[in-house]
């Protein structure tokens, strides 16, 4: 009985895509995907922030809402990032009183006693809200980018 002959061809560049696709969410196409994975939310906690202004007043350092940020903290690698949204200039200081609220205290500066505050939760609530929709939108993109690659390493080995 005759045996059945076997040829395998393309093992070469298929290996070589497998390895490129490793490639395809690194860099600036990373930060790009987190940033607008981020959006949302950090425009929830701006809106939320808005809301809790008070009429006719411009506070030294700006409102809650001006102090919103997002960015990036930390890269190691290609692969590796670390976004965060947090505040700055006067929202760095009030972010925490505001988020969490204040108990009754003595202020020496003014000479009163603060009856304490409430908490307003605005950037927790943004959280909640968007927090599924970060890792969907970063997954979906991630995704897009590894097919795009792909697509075009199947492209470019049918020019050649």
């Amino acid at each position: 009985m005759p045996t059945a002959r076997t040829k395998v061809i393309g093992d070469r560049e298929l290996i070589a895509n497998l390895r490129g696709v490793s490639q395809a969410v690194t860099g600036k196409p990373l930060d790009d995907l987190m940033v607008l994975s981020m959006t949302p939310m950090h425009v929830a906690t701006i809106g939320n922030a808005r809301r809790l202004r008070q009429p006719g007043t411009q506070p030294r350092g700006g409102h809650l809402d001006e102090g919103v940020a997002l960015a990036k903290v930390e890269a190691r690698g290609k692969y590796y990032r670390v976004y965060w949204i947090g505040f700055i200039k006067r929202a760095r200081y009030i972010a925490h009183l505001v988020e969490f609220g204040t108990a009754p205290h003595y202020q020496p500066r003014r000479g009163i006693h603060h009856p304490g505050a409430r908490p307003k939760p605005f950037f927790r609530s943004a959280y909640e809200q968007n927090r599924d929709g970060v890792l969907t939108t970063f997954s979906a993109g991630a995704w897009a980018l590894i097919q795009n690659f792909a697509l075009m390493a199947t492209v470019t080995r049918r020019i050649k």
